[in-house]
């Protein structure tokens, strides 16, 4: 896949936003299950632990379909700058165990978004758009 629709500084841009959505997410989901199994009980580990890999199945089709209706981009920076801070902030006021889980599950609906509003994006730009597309490749482009 190529992203020459794409200039210089939008290719490091989303490739700094990818690094650091994959890492947030990743931390978070480590940091909290250790976290929460030194004070909680096995099932708060076992639900943190379903919440980070369930999610992205449940919610990335959803947030392809949101980024479809109202624009993939809009969609991206109200979902980043707005929906996720604002969860990552609760997890400062949130106490007890079962409010980690909570919060990790709704951290988990809007952090998902990244993955298929950005994908979408770039193969936009690169003008190899169309086709069967499947997680991180374009089935038809890549056949070819």
């Amino acid at each position: 896949m190529t992203t020459s629709g794409l200039g210089g500084r939008q290719k490091v841009v989303i490739g700094l936003a990818g690094a650091t959505q994959a890492a947030s997410g990743g931390m978070l989901g480590t940091a909290l299950v250790v976290y929460v199994g030194r004070i909680g009980s096995p099932l708060a580990v076992r639900l943190l632990a379903t919440i980070f890999f369930a999610s992205p199945m449940i919610f990335s089709p959803l947030w392809g379909a949101v980024g479809d209706l109202l624009g993939r981009r809009r969609t991206l920076h109200l979902v980043l700058s707005v929906a996720t801070s604002l969860v990552t902030f609760g997890f400062l006021l949130v106490d007890g165990v079962w409010g980690f889980v909570g919060l990790r599950g709704l951290w988990a609906v809007f952090a998902v978004a990244f993955a298929p509003l950005v994908l979408s994006i770039v193969l936009h730009g690169s003008g190899r758009l169309g086709g069967l597309s499947s997680n991180h490749i374009n089935i038809r482009s890549s056949a070819t």
